[in-house]
């Protein structure tokens, strides 16, 4: 559940980040907005502890 939440908080960033510079010309929010869109999807791709990808190597 909280790798979907991460994931959509990152698009979310996304959208909000293409909206404000497409649509209001506004420079200031880009590298704001792209930094929390990166954290959140590294957030989302590492996972849980007890469920995430690291704790199974399996997957790799």
């Amino acid at each position: 559940m909280m790798r979907i939440l991460f994931f959509l908080i990152a698009a979310i960033c996304l959208t909000g980040w293409a909206v404000s510079v497409f649509v209001y010309n506004a420079t200031d929010l880009i590298h704001s907005l792209l930094a929390f869109a990166a954290i959140f999807g590294v957030m989302g791709a590492m996972g849980t502890e007890q469920g995430g990808p690291v704790s199974r190597p399996e997957l790799f």
